[in-house]
């Protein structure tokens, strides 16, 4: 519990508490203090504020969550847009047609479609299948307002962020009483 400090002749790089030669002087921590003292130790740990960024990763994760859920049936089965797999919503992933790293269309819920995993993170060259069932599906100016659009950046503000958390929350927690 004690650590020692030793003269400055036998230990050159420790701080020496006092100036007598050939001295030991025991060096104390304020927990050790503390302790010794009856008191009881007390950790407090401050929890950090989430950066802005990490709320909207955490946003377009609970967004993803229920676009799979809307796609799913009743028993909870919903089919990948690009090849046809049908799986569990939880097995299945959110796939951007607009990759999530353009911030303007990242938190678009006619961005994000179910995809199995094989389509979404390794099968690159199917983008022409989800162009076409995009097309389909939301027509070919909504298609081309996405494509051109993308690279425009989006700011979320703290409190714009975190009721939009809020409220894709409650969002989730509605359609998982329906499945």
């Amino acid at each position: 519990m004690i650590a020692m400090n030793r003269c400055r002749r036998s230990l050159p790089h420790r701080k020496i508490l006092s100036s007598r030669v050939g001295c030991v002087s025991p060096v104390y921590t304020s927990r050790q203090r503390s302790v010794e003292r009856g008191g009881t130790l007390k950790m407090t740990l401050k929890k950090k504020t989430k950066t802005i960024a990490g709320l909207v990763e955490d946003a377009a994760t609970i967004l993803q969550r229920i676009v799979r859920m809307k796609a799913a049936d009743e028993s909870g089965y919903c089919q990948c847009v690009t090849c046809g797999k049908v799986g569990h919503w939880k097995e299945m992933d959110g796939g951007h047609y607009i990759s999530r790293t353009y911030t303007q269309h990242k938190l678009l819920e006619e961005n994000i479609h179910p995809q199995c995993k094989g389509c979404n993170r390794f099968a690159h060259k199917i983008h022409d299948d989800y162009s076409r069932y995009m097309r389909e599906t939301y027509g070919a100016e909504f298609v081309d307002w996405l494509s051109d659009t993308k690279r425009q950046t989006k700011k979320y503000s703290r409190p714009e962020i975190e009721d939009l958390i809020a409220e894709l929350k409650e969002r989730e927690k509605e359609l998982k009483k329906n499945l």
